[in-house]
């Protein structure tokens, strides 16, 4: 065991030393540091750690409970970038209970009084609230690896138990009785006999050898002080001049082991003499720790507090500073040429970092410090298209003139009147994109001027103005900078609308899935005119019998009636015609001009 330890002690001097040599041996042969060296950071901890304590076994009749355990550290710590290497020595304190449940034990004789006369006698040995407290100091030999990143670090590896002290104390309550075959009763409560009943409590020795555990933590930097050459943000501040740098941190632990232990006595051994009873050592828990419950696993789990001393030198490294920092020099201006203010976004794309995000620029000039690398800029104002540039410092010292100028973003201008009276319209126009699932929009006009206007992203739009008391306009504007004006025609009885993009199977009352449109069209119509009566007449070309156009019509005709009456409108407020072939707009010469008679239109009533 002493060559163990001073092989220990060795081993930690040589650690020490490791740690001083690279600054001591720099500064005699003025030599430069290896970049190990540079990133090598040497430390001494004192550590205090509390928390629950077990010592786990499978003994029946038995079972564990745990307690408070603790443990305290002296250690080394080797850093070297973000891995970590520790080790030291360090006692701990594993404390555990048992609670063993209700057992009797009996012991028969012979009993001979002084006149020679012998009788047989059975004594009664009752044991009640047995419990065993175990307390195992020993001294461990950590050696664990681990990493940090930023303020956190993990630690895990291995630990080696000695144990320093183990003791065990149990207590119970005993009842003995005693019964002679020759008497019916039972006795109790003799002293001279050894009948008695007391709460008994004795200490014992149990035998424990090494520990090998398994131990990890992990924990967080609370405070750290840095060296005067260190710059940057941290956590902790600056220590005074020729102090070493202290680092203080938190952290939760674990330890769990395999305890060796060597006892050959058994949990209940038998009465073989009742007046010499020695019931410590007859009943004692001796099988935690004994050939009959080999299995005995140390837990200690709790939080731990550390102090650490860096004991190595801080490596000297020189700095190059540049008296002219690199600056970037931003202009902003309108379509006019005049400054404006914005809103300005920097990221250096070469390392991923954002130097000003959304940073408002009054006046439309913003300078910024930068390092070397690539960047890009983004400019941004309402109501004007958001403005990208890019540009890259190649050297210290550089500077990146830009300029940046905003385009306004266009207007869709909507003017809605009346187109009788030429009067203005309080209307709401739907704004919806082409082929895109996104909600439309809403412009609504004011009752003064019946104007109205709305920003659009880039892209194909659909203005539908549906008001109550006018016929349903759709439009489609060229740019989302166009002026729309729109006269809306009230309704009047006797007016015919044609109902377009309304497709049937050829030669078929079938109506076709792309007539949805303008099914929907005419469904909402009737939906905010609920006064309205509409009379639903069907027209064909001239390709095919009379008798039969006649009929396809009245059918396509009916075809859309019943689609409404579908959707909920009453079919009272819809009649149905069929005009066949006899009253076309078009030529029936032609494609084109037999397509415009094949029509579905519906009049006012």
């Amino acid at each position: 065991m002493v060559a163990v330890y001073k092989r220990i002690v060795n081993i930690l001097i040589l650690c020490l030393l490791f740690g001083f040599t690279p600054d001591l041996y720099a500064k005699q042969k003025k030599k430069t540091l290896s970049p190990v060296q540079q990133n090598s950071r040497h430390y001494l901890t004192i550590e205090g750690g509390i928390g629950y304590s077990a010592l786990m076994h499978q003994t029946p009749n038995a079972p564990w409970k745990g307690l408070v355990g603790a443990e305290l550290q002296i250690g080394y710590e080797w850093k070297y970038k973000s891995f970590l290497l520790h080790t030291g020595l360090e006692l701990s304190s594993l404390n555990n209970i048992n609670a063993v449940n209700d057992f009797s034990q009996q012991w028969q004789g012979t009993y001979s009084d002084p006149l020679g006369t012998t009788a047989a006698i059975t004594e009664n040995y009752a044991f009640s609230d047995y419990r065993e407290t175990q307390l195992l100091g020993q001294l461990n030999i950590p050696v664990m690896a681990g990493a940090r990143f930023n303020n956190f670090y993990f630690l895990a590896g291995a630990k080696l138990g000695v144990p320093l002290w183990h003791t065990a104390t149990a207590r119970t309550a005993l009842v003995t009785t005693a019964r002679f075959d020759d008497l019916i009763g039972e006795m109790a409560e003799v002293k001279n006999h050894n009948l008695y009943t007391a709460t008994e409590k004795q200490s014992f020795p149990f035998a424990a050898k090494f520990n090998p555990q398994l131990s990890a933590e992990i924990g967080y930097y609370v405070y750290e002080s840095l060296p005067k050459a260190t710059k940057g943000k941290t956590k902790g501040k600056q220590q005074k001049k020729g102090a070493l740098p202290v680092a203080c941190r938190v952290s939760v632990f674990a330890d769990y082991g395999l305890i060796s232990c060597v006892n050959t006595q058994s949990q209940y051994a038998a009465v073989s003499d009742p007046a010499a009873l020695n019931w410590s050592r007859q009943f004692a828990l001796q099988p935690v720790f004994s050939t009959t419950a080999s299995k005995v696993n140390s837990l200690l789990v709790g939080a731990k507090a550390s102090v650490m001393l860096q004991v190595s030198k801080e490596p000297e490294i020189k700095r190059t500073t540049t008296t002219q920092p690199s600056m970037l020099i931003l202009t902003i201006s309108d379509e006019n040429g005049k400054p404006t203010a914005s809103n300005v976004t920097i990221t250096n794309i070469t390392s991923k970092r954002v130097l000003a995000k959304n940073k408002p620029v009054n006046k439309g000039l913003h300078k910024q410090r930068v390092g070397k690398g690539d960047y890009e800029v983004e400019v941004s104002k309402p109501e004007y298209y958001t403005a990208q540039s890019s540009f890259s410092i190649l050297a210290a010292g550089d500077t990146a003139n830009l300029n940046v100028t905003l385009r306004p973003r266009p207007w869709l201008r909507l003017h809605v009147t009346n187109a009788e009276t030429g009067e203005p319209l309080a209307v709401t126009a739907l704004v919806s994109q082409v082929g895109s699932a996104e909600p439309a929009l809403t412009m609504p006009t004011d009752s003064t001027g019946g104007n109205a206007r709305i920003l659009l992203e880039e892209g194909q739009y659909e203005v539908k103005i549906q008001q109550l008391g006018y016929e349903a306009v759709t439009l489609s504007p060229q740019s989302i900078g166009d002026s729309l004006n729109v006269a809306l025609n009230p309704l009047k009885k006797g007016r015919v609308i044609v109902l377009h993009n309304l497709f049937f199977a050829s030669y078929q009352t079938r109506i076709l899935p792309a007539s949805e449109p303008a099914l929907n069209d005419l469904y909402l119509f009737l939906s905010e005119n609920p006064e309205v009566r509409i009379r639903i007449v069907g027209h064909t070309d001239s390709v095919g019998s009379k008798r039969d156009n006649q009929k396809l019509s009245e059918g396509r005709s009916e075809a859309v009636k019943q689609e409404m009456v579908d959707r909920g409108i009453d079919p009272s407020r819809i009649e149905t015609d069929g005009k066949g072939e006899d009253e076309p707009v078009a030529t029936n010469e032609t494609e084109e001009g037999r397509a415009l008679n094949r029509r579905v239109e519906f009049t006012i009533l």
